[in-house]
């Protein structure tokens, strides 16, 4: 699968899961822009974040973490 094809079904999960819970659409797509933005400022930080192979030799889940400050 390349990572095209991975992006679009996760896009299109991400979208049926905001429709099913009603959520706010404007939203979201600040907070992925927010996340967009860091990885361009952050190179680093996408490659940390991104790869699994880091993750699990930190055993670090960041991403509720990340998540909450981006909402906030």
């Amino acid at each position: 699968m390349t990572n095209k094809t991975a992006a679009m079904r996760y896009a299109r999960a991400l979208l049926d899961v905001a429709i099913k819970e009603q959520a706010d659409l404007d939203q979201i797509e600040r907070d992925l822009g927010s996340v967009a933005a860091l990885f361009t400022q952050y190179p680093e930080l996408a490659h940390a974040l991104l790869n699994p192979v880091v993750l699990f030799r930190a055993n670090v889940r960041p991403w509720p973490k990340l998540a909450g400050g981006i909402a906030s």
